[in-house]
Order: C-alpha cells, then structure tokens, then sequence
C-alpha cells in the first residue's frame, strides 16, 4: 500500500530541489521503494536526445543509453528493455509534462507485467506531475542563477569599464583645464617678445608677472589630480578677496578674447565681502565661463562681468548676449560628459558646479534661445559659514 508518509516525504523533497537532477534521482527512489516497481529510469530531455539521469534497479550497461525525443512511446520502452539485455520484458511510461513543456519521462520496468502496489496507480499520475512541475521550477531557477552569474560578470566588466572612461574623461577634463591656461602663456610670451623688442622694461615686468601667476593656477590644476589620484580629502578652502580673484581671472583672460575683435569685455567688478574658496579654482572657474562665452559669441558680442553681494555671501556672473540654450540643453548643461561642442568633453561646468558646491554656495543659470546666458556663482561669506558650522 503506498504511504502518505512516502507521498509528504517526496513533496518535501521536490520542494526543496535546486536542480532537475535532484527531482529526477528522488522520482526513481520512490518509484521502486513506494510504488513496488521492480526497476525504475527516469530519462531527461535534453536538446535532442533522451538521456538516463536517474534510476533504481536498472542494469549498469543501459545506464549510459540514450535515444532521439521522437522515440517517446512504443518504441522508446522496445529500445531501453534492448538496452538492459533481457533483464526486463515490460515497460510502462509516465511523461512529466508541465505548462506544456515536455521535461522527461518516467520509465518502470519489470520481468514481467508491471503491477503497481494497491493504490498506488493514481497516485504514480500525481507523483510524476507534481515532480514535471518541480523540474520546472528547478530548471527555471537553475537558468535564473545563470543569468544572476553572468549578469553579475557583465556588471564588473562594465564597472571596470565605467571607471577607466570616467579616468580619461577625468584627465581630458584637466587636460582642457590646462589648456585654457597654457594658451594665455603662448600669447603672453608673444607679447613679452614685443616688449623686449622695444626695451620696454616696466611692460616687461608687468608681463612676467602675468606669466607667473599663470604658472601658478597650472600648478594649482595638477595638484588638483595629483589629490584626486590619491584620493586625499577635499581642502576646506581659505579666505578669497573674490573681487580680487575675478579681476585676476579678467586679465588672464583677455587675450584669448582679444583674438575676436569683435567681441567686448566689460567688468563691472566692486569690492564684495570675502569668502571661503580655493583661489586657485575661483579664478579657474570664472576664466572657463569667460571662455565659453567667448565660444558661444562666435565673432560678435559682449560680455559681461560683475560681482556683487546678496543673501550674506557674495557672487560673481558671466554672461553674454549670444544665441542662448534651448530648454533641452538648459536641463543639461551641468551634467557631467554632456556637451554641445564636437571637441569638449562636457566637464567644463560641471567641474565648475561641483567646486561651487563643495564650498556650499551654488550655481544659478539664467538663459532662453536668443536671449543670451548668464552664470552666476555664489558664495557664502565667512560670517556666515562660520554661524552654520
């Protein structure tokens, strides 16, 4: 008589199974062992063949048959009693089907008509549709851990990806930092080789200091990707005449728009109260804006720039009267990698917005097609900075 026992141990079994194969080893154990079959071969389906994964009772030289899946009926008991070398005369199937899908078949053998235990006939239905369902499950979860694994493997790559395009992205966006730096230097030494020619020793002077303080924001922009290489913490920051610093970022910049004579530079520069930034950066920042607008122009425009105060910090604007930013590339043009040049590498204003941020002030753009664009970076004073700390 086939025992409930048998049956609840065989759910539990086929509930817990990870793979078809643990399915199919327990259906042939409780084949013989519940059912009374003298001999049991679960055979498995595989992309065309039928296979022998698990068994009770069958001869060693059939466990290694296999036959087409077209075979499934008549001729498939005919060709696995051959293979089992007359121990068996009969065979009776079971196919375990589930939503369709054909996942192997249960084959009893016997020398004899197979006489299934009393009872257990119906039940043999159940066990051999309830393992179809948990083979299905099993082979799904089976593939779903597949694809955990190469998901998980492409993710690397693509982490690894990610952090070398982010590393050249990172170098050309201080690469185009230096750049803008190095192109005042070639105008400059043209401009001090003038000099020289007239003897002009105070233009001269006033040349070389220029040089020098160009030198210095250079510096100052590798010592940036030397910290950031090594990952050191951020500087707080020291406390920058920022009326200073803009009108220093003015003169550097002047001679990059002094090759479009057409274009007008007006400062409007007052004396504003101090705040806490890197000079260095502060003077980087407003060159870049300086520059952009420059680009933006093409040959013909003005630029505008002004400090001021408001809200207990202090701000400096860069803005032209150019064509403007469609709302699109409004939303955009502080991310990261985004850009509307062919050459840029869309980090320039990021750059600029992340500094801005990391010494809690904030960067407002103002613009609409046709309307020109302003940026305006703001800073909050030291008294204030000091209260909130």
């Amino acid at each position: 008589m086939f025992s409930s026992e048998a049956l609840v141990d065989f759910c539990r079994v086929v509930a817990a199974a990870r793979t078809p194969g643990e399915v199919m080893e327990r259906l042939a154990e409780v084949s013989v062992d519940a059912l009374g079959a003298p001999a049991a071969a679960v055979l498995q389906v595989g992309a065309d063949r039928l296979s022998v994964v698990a068994s009770r009772g069958l001869p060693a030289r059939a466990m290694t048959w296999d036959t087409a899946t077209d075979t499934i009926g008549a001729e498939l008991s005919e060709e696995l009693l051959a293979a089992c070398g007359g121990d068996f005369t009969h065979a009776v199937q079971f196919p375990l089907v589930a939503d369709g899908d054909l996942y192997g078949v249960l084959v009893l053998l016997g020398a004899g008509p197979i006489t299934l235990a009393d009872g257990a006939s119906p039940l043999a239905v159940a066990l051999v549709d309830l393992a179809a369902i948990a083979a299905g499950r099993a082979a799904a979860h089976d593939e779903l851990a597949r694809s955990y694994a190469e998901l998980r493997s492409s993710r690397d790559v693509l982490a690894r990806t990610e952090r070398l395009r982010l590393l050249g992205q990172m170098s050309a966006g201080v690469s185009h930092d230096v750049k803008n730096l190095l192109n005042p230097i070639g105008l400059q030494l043209e401009v001090l080789r003038r000099r020289i020619d007239r003897g002009d020793q105070d233009a001269m002077r006033e040349t070389v200091a220029t040089l020098q303080q160009i030198v210095r924001h250079g510096v100052d922009v590798v010592e940036r990707l030397r910290d950031f290489s090594r990952q050191d913490p951020e500087h707080e920051g020291e406390p920058v005449d920022l009326a200073a610093t803009v009108s220093e970022a003015i003169e550097l910049s002047r001679a990059r728009v002094a090759q479009h004579p057409a274009i007008e530079l007006r400062a409007t520069v007052t004396p504003v109260q101090p705040v806490r930034a890197r000079r260095s950066e502060l003077a980087t920042a407003v060159v870049n804006l300086i520059v952009n607008a420059t680009e933006a122009l093409g040959e013909r425009g003005r630029i505008s720039v002004t400090t001021g105060t408001d809200d207990g910090g202090a701000w400096v604007e860069v803005a032209d009267d150019g064509p403007g930013m469609s709302p699109e590339i409004e939303r955009r043009v502080f991310e990261p990698f985004f850009t509307t040049k062919l050459e840029g590498t869309g980090l320039g204003l990021a750059m600029i917005y992340a500094f801005v941020q990391r010494h809690g002030g904030h960067a407002t753009l103002t613009t609409a097609p046709g309307r020109g664009t302003s940026i305006r970076l703001w800073f909050p004073g030291l008294a204030r900075r000091v209260q909130s700390q």
